[in-house]
């Protein structure tokens, strides 16, 4: 369907920092490692990662497949840009020739999906999901994606993870296929990380009950361009994401990243600009969740 769509454009995942290698783990790594890192060690190597990470942009291409209204099956590659403004500003576009024809968004009120495949429609919500304060064409729906444009950074990894507080229970390091794992309380998220040099290798985000939502893979990681820095840290630029149980996904190959405040610009997370610019004739309204 096309809101299957909306999901895979906003949340394109995961990447983080690494110390340097590859990222995936050698088939040697196939059983647990005799040293086990501690939930504290795992932690402390994530948040010196990505230290320093606040605004971001890259260039992209991304490959979409997923199911139609009709229930046939859709592919499509374009480029465009990733654009990032922590903690909750986003922007993600795929274009072809030129044109674009899905920009996926959000600001610190509301998040949003361009799409101007089939005619131009405007999917919009609101952070807080609250009523929009806009007349739509349809009545208010649950969002048919499980997340939304603000998970965007914690799919990519580069979110800060709490530290562990004096006596609070620390939780379990564990070990699972070829990575330790790890569930920070409070975040709704699931760590993989390679057995050996402990960067991230995916992230999931869970539901209520703990099961996966959206489940992202990272590979070829890179260093991001840093202002003022003579080497910046290293981010994934192959992400691929998938929904589990549903068909269709999303890979997205990253270039030219950096933090160049002109890069970063404003106005795409400026909904009253890109609204003017896009001149969707269809509102159909969503929630977050």
């Amino acid at each position: 369907m096309l809101y299957r769509l909306f999901f895979f454009v906003l949340s394109f995942l995961i990447a983080l920092a690494l110390t340097g290698c590859c990222a995936t783990a050698p088939n040697d790594a196939a059983q647990q490692p005799a040293y086990t890192p501690t939930y504290a060690e795992l932690v402390r190597r994530h948040n010196e990662r990505i230290k320093g990470i606040e605004k971001f942009w890259a260039r992209a291409v991304i490959e979409l497949r997923w199911v139609d209204s009709k229930g046939g099956n859709r592919f499509e590659q374009g480029d465009g840009s990733l654009v990032l403004d922590l903690p909750l500003k986003s922007s993600l576009t795929l274009g072809k020739l030129g044109q674009t024809k899905l920009w996926a968004g959000s600001n610190d009120t509301y998040f949003w999906l361009f799409d101007q495949l089939e005619g131009t429609k405007l999917y919009l919500g609101r952070q807080d999901g609250k009523p929009l304060d806009v007349a739509s064409d349809h009545s208010q729906r649950s969002s048919p994606l499980p997340v939304r444009p603000v998970d965007i950074p914690a799919l990519l990894g580069i979110l800060p993870i709490p530290e562990p507080r004096e006596g609070e229970p620390v939780p379990q390091v564990k070990w699972q296929n070829t990575s330790f794992i790890i569930e920070p309380p409070g975040t709704g998220a699931r760590y993989h990380y390679h057995p050996i040099h402990y960067q991230v290798l995916g992230v999931a985000l869970l539901d209520d009950r703990g099961r996966p939502l959206l489940v992202s893979e990272l590979k070829w990681p890179q260093r991001i361009e840093k202002t003022g820095a003579l080497i910046g840290p290293y981010i994934n630029t192959r992400v691929a994401v998938t929904t589990p149980g549903e068909p269709g996904g999303m890979t997205l190959f990253l270039t030219e990243m950096t933090d160049d405040p002109q890069r970063v610009n404003p106005k795409v997370f400026d909904l009253d600009f890109l609204r003017n610019m896009m001149k969707a004739d269809t509102v159909i309204a969503i929630e977050p969740r």
